[in-house]
């Protein structure tokens, strides 16, 4: 069995308006929703791979904040990924998120990833890694 791992770098963060615990009116959340998602795909879709991953997958997230963007709790950050996550899918990367086995969450605040390059997102960026297993036909 070899693992294959796909890397996806998204050149924005989830706007405050997608937390669960935001104020804001459905239809005001349903737009920041399909913008990400959007965004996501189109910013990802030249580097997908031929073929979609078709196991079970683990996928890890990087969230880094950009300057004056605190960040937000690891159970809202993740609820706020679901756009990009669709997005990643619609890319290609996936076939369904249903195979993803594992969801994990980091996030970076500024002062932490500004000086590891973060300088070239100043509206900050998600990092999506994406791990499956292939089996060889060899064996």
């Amino acid at each position: 069995m070899s693992r294959t791992v796909y890397r996806a770098v998204i050149g924005t963060v989830p706007e405050p308006e997608l937390s669960p615990n935001a104020r804001t009116h459905r239809m005001v959340r349903a737009r920041k929703l399909r913008e990400l998602r959007e965004f996501t795909h189109w910013s990802v879709r030249e580097t997908a791979p031929e073929s979609p991953l078709t196991g079970r997958v683990t996928v890890t997230v990087t969230i880094g904040w950009p300057k004056r963007r605190p960040g937000m709790d690891i159970d809202n950050a993740t609820a706020c990924l679901k756009g990009a996550i669709d997005g990643v899918v619609d890319a290609g990367y996936l076939v369904d998120d249903k195979q993803i086995a594992e969801l994990r969450v980091r996030q970076r605040p500024w002062k932490e990833w500004g000086e590891l390059g973060g300088w070239q997102y100043p509206h900050g960026c998600m990092v999506f890694d994406i791990e499956g297993q292939e089996h060889d036909d060899a064996g």
